[in-house]
């Protein structure tokens, strides 16, 4: 679904661009800041997360779980395959968390791991509490077709377990196809 909502341009200015890399993942350990924490000013450009199809995996995503403030992140051309908490940027979101002017472009996700709950979405998969403004996810591809076991699957954000603070000024195009 497509929505008519425009956000206002936001100046990238990063302190880190990060080049192309595949990240091969025996066993998944992805970064977790402390409760309060921000990330800010990051653009990923090319990443690529692969976790092991037998393994099971708690979050495959560029931060695991995070309760802080994520800022200014954009990431482009990222693949990531794997289970668990499936999604671009963040996991899951233990507690209240903030997320503004972050994007995903040309992403796409898709489930190695059978038999294991999933929570899939294109920024954020699983939450009990979070607020996204300004946000978006643009042409992402999410392909769900091993995990017959599934919360949530969703454009900006897969499952959450309580009612959402506020979701504002965000959209998400692309498609999402599951066949289990």
């Amino acid at each position: 679904r497509r929505s008519s909502a425009r956000i206002a341009a936001v100046p990238i200015s990063p302190r880190w661009v990060c080049a192309p890399t595949t990240i091969w993942i025996v066993r998944w350990t992805c970064p977790s800041p402390a409760a309060g924490a921000s990330v800010k000013n990051l653009v990923i450009d090319g990443m690529q997360i692969v976790a092991g199809s037998s393994m099971l995996t708690n979050s495959t995503s560029f931060i695991c779980d995070s309760s802080g403030t994520l800022e200014n992140l954009h990431f482009r051309n990222c693949t990531l395959a794997g289970g668990g908490n499936l999604a671009v940027m963040l996991g899951y979101v233990p507690e209240v968390g903030l997320i503004r002017y972050c994007s995903a472009t040309n992403c796409s996700l898709s489930d190695n791991t059978s038999g294991y709950g999933l929570s899939c979405g294109g920024l954020v998969a699983q939450t009990r509490s979070i607020g996204i403004s300004n946000c978006y996810v643009r042409d992402i591809s999410i392909n769900i077709s091993r995990n017959t076991t599934t919360s949530g699957i969703g454009g900006i954000m897969g499952f959450t377990y309580q009612p959402v603070l506020s979701v504002q000024n965000s959209y998400a195009t692309g498609t999402i196809t599951t066949t289990t």
